[in-house]
C-alpha cells in the first residue's frame, strides 16, 4: 500500500509544481493508496476552499482510495514521534502509516513529516520533476 498524506492527495486535487510528476509516479506503481481519517477531512476542507469543481474531484479521488481509522496504538506511538516540531495532524499520519504492514512507500511532500517517518525507517516518496 501506499499511504498519502493531505499534502500529496493536495496534488491530484489542485495542479500544482508537483502534480504531473507525482501523476507519472503513481502510473508506475501497482499498490493501492490509501489515507486516514484525518487525510480525508483535510482534503475536503481544502478543496472546499478552492472550487465546486475541486471539491467535486476530491469527492471522486477519495471514493477511489482505502481509508484507514486511527488506532489506539496510532494515536500513542503520534504523541511520542520527534521531531517536537512535527505538527499534530502529520504526526497522526506518519503513525497511522507505520502501522501498514504492506506499506511501499509514505507520500508526502512534507519536510518535517518525511523526517519522522524515516526516523521510523518508513519508505518515504515526494515525486518531483528533475532540477525542483
Amino acid at each position: 500500500m501506499i499511504y498519502a498524506d493531505t499534502s500529496a492527495l493536495a496534488k491530484l486535487v489542485v495542479a500544482e509544481a508537483e502534480t504531473p510528476a507525482l501523476r507519472s509516479w503513481f502510473a508506475s506503481q501497482s499498490s493501492g493508496l490509501v489515507t486516514n481519517s484525518v487525510g480525508v477531512v483535510e482534503l475536503q476542507r481544502l478543496a472546499a476552499r478552492v472550487s465546486p469543481d475541486a471539491e467535486r474531484t476530491a469527492l471522486l479521488l477519495l471514493s477511489r482510495i482505502d481509508r484507514i481509522s486511527l488506532t489506539a496504538a496510532a494515536l500513542a506511538l503520534a504523541g511520542q514521534l520527534p521531531p517536537p516540531e512535527l505538527r499534530t495532524l502529520d504526526a497522526l499520519h506518519v503513525a497511522s502509516a507505520a502501522e501498514l504492514v504492506d506499506l511501499v512507500a509514505l507520500l508526502t511532500y512534507d519536510r518535517r513529516m518525511a523526517e519522522a517517518a524515516s526516523h521510523l525507517g518508513l519508505p518515504v516518496e515526494s515525486p518531483r520533476k528533475p532540477g525542483q
